[in-house]
């Protein structure tokens, strides 16, 4: 069985020339691919989280294993830090080997999404999908970042070329090939959670379902995976981190990194009636589950993956999170477990029936009570009391803070052109039930599940890096949807053609991942520092700062007796000292970094400052010269604007970004 059809604009490429045209354009596309991957790979600093990955790494040197000197364990990323350390030892450049490392990882992944948009729609799009991701500057730049993202993405693209075959060729050693990847990502990412959980689909979907065995390994790799990414090692073994002026919040050593929806029903109790109204509701809602499973051998097209389905369905209307119950119907459509046979059986209608008076009567008790409003902690408590009702409904997860709004911050174009070429497929493919599509939809369904499960995770930032694993997928999606648009609207498969790699160059021009300057000059100093971008575009490329030129500032100039004090952590690793590290009390992150009972940061080992007074006390009285670096305006805290204003006339140095001034303050005589 196919997964996608070959149609007929794929027919095009049967000629040898033709197809030698491609093969070299393709050909091109990944040795420029390869030249911007590496070009100037070394030359920049390490940012912020490779440092993390950096430190960890030399830990390993030090103590075999990703021991904090404090004690405590670094397990992010496992197995590209132990990858890495014999480059660590015999490469010289660190930079440059680390970042080598996740080059190989991006480029790893160029024959699984050849094969997988070999099956979805031919060649043609294989071949465009490859060049695309060979010259994709947001692929180009987390290649070039030494962190987990794109050694989890290589692995996941893999994994949903084995998850296909498994589920639509029944290949059993597929299978197996797609639990060693789910099992070897828990390693590398937290995103593991993804393929983790897909693992479960070949109980649901698919020519051969699950055997024990398969359950086995499912359950074990879900068991470990949940212990592993829950528990946090940073504090394994350590009694005490906090220090006794500061409250402790606890290590939270078993967390679930999940958003907690508002829950409506934990409110009815202010309302007597309502609470009556949904115990009813509740037991009409159980009565039709049982009818659903009782009835659902009596029906053909019925299993009792429809009983768990509607059952889920239901769940999540009487928690009052209807956008997860769309979610999920249009994923359970598009996987063809709703269609519309099944939607004349009664069980069925009833099922639907009930989910749809659950929103009526969530949307009746919304506007006519008003306790839920003081019960439940809003954000926005100054809004309406209908749109207050609608966030509490809608709103969870919250898919355009999590999804949308950061990815069309960061490539407005290429965002709204990309939801409305793939919807407007999807719509078409849907209404026409046309089973030569069929892998269009089922990736599409793949889709929309990681947008919802990624987007129940807690995020610490809101950006666009937390769904780069997607991507490839994505672009997969656009190709394909512009490949079915101009087969439905053209019949002649030459002009059809044409329409197709016309619409793609012009998605290609108007989308912001696709630019010969940024790769040109990808080793530059305004594309390294992100000096030509605003907030959101360099955020989503991830933002560097000149580091290493400030270690190198001060470390041509500091002697012996010199006290080093930054609120920058990172110059440690182009210091050979950094004797304090400055964060401000009321920092999120501060919990984080706290060592040695609060005396020492846990990244760089260096006496921990988060007392302003300590810090104002350590500079009026220094016995010695004093290098203070301290982050711009844009970043500081109001009492290091106040430090940067104090000793304005101790400046000496600003970083080539204007990220990072140095002051050197004289010893008070």
């Amino acid at each position: 069985m196919t997964l996608f059809n070959t149609s007929s604009v794929s027919k095009i490429l049967r000629s040898d020339f033709y197809s030698k045209i491609v093969v070299v354009l393709v050909l091109l596309s990944i040795a420029f691919g390869i030249y911007f991957r590496l070009k100037g790979l070394g030359k920049s600093p390490f940012t912020v989280d490779e440092y993390y990955i950096a430190s960890s790494i030399k830990n390993i040197l030090e103590h075999g294993l990703p021991e904090f000197d404090c004690g405590g364990y670094y397990i992010r990323g496992l197995l590209l830090q132990y990858s890495a350390v014999p480059f660590f030892i015999y490469g010289g450049n660190d930079e440059y080997w680390l970042r080598f490392i996740t080059v190989c990882s991006n480029l790893a992944a160029l024959p699984a999404i050849f094969l997988l948009g070999k099956r979805i729609a031919g060649k043609d799009v294989a071949y465009l999908a490859v060049l695309l991701f060979s010259l994709s500057i947001w692929e180009i730049e987390f290649a070039r970042f030494a962190r987990m993202y794109a050694p989890f993405q290589a692995i996941f693209i893999w994994y949903l070329f084995f998850l296909y075959r498994r589920i639509y060729d029944g290949n059993l050693a597929a299978g197996y090939w797609m639990f060693l990847l789910s099992f070897t990502s828990i390693f590398i990412y937290e995103g593991a959670i993804f393929p983790v959980l897909l693992n479960f689909m070949i109980f649901f979907t698919g020519t051969r379902r699950a055997s024990i065995k398969d359950a086995f390994f499912i359950l074990t790799i879900f068991s470990i995976a949940y212990l592993f990414l829950t528990y946090d090692f940073r504090y394994l073994g350590v009694e005490s981190y906090f220090p006794d002026d500061l409250a402790y919040h606890g290590s939270n050593r078993h967390r679930l990194p999940i958003e907690l929806p508002n829950i409506l029903a934990l409110t009815l109790e202010s309302s007597s009636i309502f609470l009556t109204l949904y115990t009813l509701h509740l037991a009409a809602s159980l009565l039709i589950i049982g009818y659903l499973s009782i009835k659902v051998k009596s029906y053909h097209d019925l299993e009792y993956y429809h009983v768990v389905l509607f059952s889920f369905l239901i769940f999540l209307a009487l928690a009052n999170m209807f956008t997860l119950v769309i979610g999920f119907f249009i994923i359970a459509v598009l996987l063809e477990h709703i269609h519309p046979e099944i939607l004349r059986y009664r069980p069925v209608v009833l099922s639907i029936i009930a989910i749809v008076a659950l929103f009526i009567f969530w949307l009746v008790y919304g506007l006519f009570s008003s306790e839920w409003l003081s019960i439940l902690e809003l954000e926005n408590p100054d809004k309406s009391q209908l749109k207050q009702l609608l966030v509490v409904l809608f709103k969870y997860p919250d898919i355009p803070g999590k999804f949308i709004y950061p990815w069309f911050f960061s490539m407005p174009a290429m965002t709204i052109s990309s939801i409305l070429i793939v919807t407007i497929c999807a719509a078409l493919v849907i209404i026409r039930n046309d089973q030569d599509n069929y892998g269009f939809k089922f990736f599409l369904a793949i889709s929309t599940a990681l947008v919802l499960l990624s987007s129940v995770l807690i995020q610490p930032y809101r950006t666009t890096r937390y769904t780069f694993f997607i991507y490839p997928i994505l672009l997969l999606l656009i190709i394909s949807s512009l490949n079915i648009l101009t087969s439905l609207a053209i019949k002649k498969s030459c002009k059809a053609y044409k329409a197709f790699i016309f619409l793609t160059l012009i998605f290609i021009i108007i989308s912001e991942d696709f630019g010969f300057d940024h790769l040109f000059n990808i080793d530059s100093n305004r594309i390294i520092y992100r000096t030509d971008y605003n907030h959101d575009r360099a955020g989503h490329y991830y933002p560097r700062w000149d580091f290493r030129t400030v270690g190198q500032y001060i470390h041509d100039r500091i002697e012996p007796s010199d006290i080093v004090v930054s609120s920058a952590r990172v110059i440690h690793y182009y210091l050979n000292q950094m004797d304090y590290y400055y964060v401000e009390k009321n920092a999120k992150k501060l919990n984080g970094i706290l060592a040695c009972k609060g005396t020492k940061d846990l990244w760089s080992n260096a006496n921990l400052i988060y007392q302003d007074k300590k810090l104002e006390q350590l500079l009026e009285t220094n016995p010695a010269t004093i290098w203070l670096v301290l982050r711009s305006y844009r970043w500081i805290s109001d009492f290091e604007k106040n430090l940067a204003i104090k000793y304005k006339k101790f400046h000496t140095f600003e970083s080539f970004d204007k990220n990072l001034n140095v002051f050197r303050i004289p010893a008070k005589k």
